[in-house]
């Protein structure tokens, strides 16, 4: 029998999260199977997307994952309706691009305080088709943009939602060392720095974070080479020997919000729906694990 993620040890210890779920069937269906293979460890739900009501039954079907909400502001339609929120919307009442809502909270146009009425009404469904939520994170990152980080921290404390994803970079460059990798990018480098710091106030806030979020650089088939991957991760520099990887898994490449994101989308499902990855990651002594490892570990 197979030992429970829930009770390994932190060290090595790989997050594999879903994004999406709820976004589209072909999503669910993809995520679905990497849940049962025992690759993906984890799923976040978009509770404005039309297939979110199947997120109902993912704790009874796959009691040891971690079942998280995926914010959303930049894709869909509100859960609101469209007159308490027209500042987050374009002219068809769906959401503005993530560049529109990049502008707007810049230029005042879109205001903070609709985003968040949003973000809390999204909870709300969540907690009615799942129950409370085991982490959380963005669509799109746009809890790291201007007004947004400190006031999405209150809000997940606020809703007693324990744990967030890192955006602290662990950079995996498939050759090279990291430092040689980010000396050449600056910029790359510098805002590491800035997502570091922005960790590093949000575990004083109370939520309890993976050592970072993996950046993998130059693998021939990208996440799918997660074994790769996993491999060269600076284990022995990072703290608790925890680290989230994100994959977006598809049985199709054909869906409306998958912007940039389309083979990868199938490629990611054929490698994280083969039950063998699992034992082959075992191998090299890295186990995967939900956010619940944190846990056991001191903030």
């Amino acid at each position: 029998m197979s030992e429970s993620p829930h009770n390994l040890p932190a060290a090595r210890a790989l997050i594999v999260t879903a994004d999406d779920y709820g976004m589209a069937d072909c999503v669910n269906r993809a995520i679905d199977e990497c849940l049962e293979a025992g690759t993906v460890t984890s799923t976040c739900v978009m509770m404005n997307m039309p297939e979110c009501d199947a997120a109902g039954t993912l704790r009874e079907r796959f009691p040891d994952a971690s079942v998280g909400i995926h914010f959303n502001l930049t894709a869909g339609a509100p859960v609101l309706a469209t007159g308490e929120v027209p500042t987050l919307l374009d002219s068809r009442g769906r959401f503005l691009s993530l560049t529109q809502f990049r502008r707007g909270l810049v230029t005042g146009r879109v205001s903070p305080t609709e985003a968040l009425a949003e973000l809390r009404a999204q909870y709300e469904r969540f907690r009615e088709v799942v129950g409370d939520a085991d982490f959380w994170n963005t669509h799109q990152n746009v809890d790291l943009w201007p007004g947004m980080a400190t006031r999405m921290v209150g809000l997940a404390a606020e809703a007693g939602i324990p744990a967030m994803r890192s955006y602290r970079r662990v950079t995996v460059p498939a050759h090279g060392s990291a430092a040689a990798f980010c000396l050449r990018r600056p910029k790359y480098c510098l805002k590491g720095l800035v997502l570091a710091w922005w960790a590093r106030r949000a575990a004083a806030a109370g939520m309890r974070l993976p050592d970072g979020l993996v950046y993998p650089f130059g693998f021939p088939e990208e996440k799918a080479d997660v074994e790769q991957i996993a491999f060269r991760i600076p284990w022995a520099s990072l703290r608790r020997g925890v680290v989230e990887l994100t994959v977006h898994p598809s049985t199709s490449a054909d869906g409306e919000h998958f912007g940039a994101l389309t083979e990868s989308r199938v490629e990611e499902y054929r490698c994280f729906s083969d039950a063998r990855l699992r034992v082959r990651l075992g191998e090299r002594d890295i186990r995967l694990a939900g956010f619940e490892v944190l846990d056991h570990q001191t903030k």
